[in-house]
């Protein structure tokens, strides 16, 4: 079951992937059709990407944190 369920999540992992790929490449090419500007501030679109992970990245981190906070009290009292 164990190896079922990593193919699933690497499988879904990839499609999600792709797909944040497709999304992505639109604000790119929208940033560089504007002459490397984003609301009339000089920007590139690899700062913007940097930008965008980071703050999902950090979202993540503090989601993890939240979420599992009670989890780790459980275990250190049994």
């Amino acid at each position: 079951k164990r190896a079922d369920a990593l193919a699933v999540s690497l499988a879904l992992a990839g499609v999600l992937g792709f797909c944040a790929t497709l999304v992505m490449s639109l604000l790119v090419s929208k940033i560089q059709a504007n002459g490397n500007s984003l609301f009339g501030i000089n920007l590139y679109a690899p700062q913007v990407l940097s930008a965008i992970a980071f703050t999902l990245t950090m979202i993540t981190v503090i989601y993890v944190t939240v979420a599992f906070k009670n989890e780790k009290r459980i275990k250190d009292s049994d």
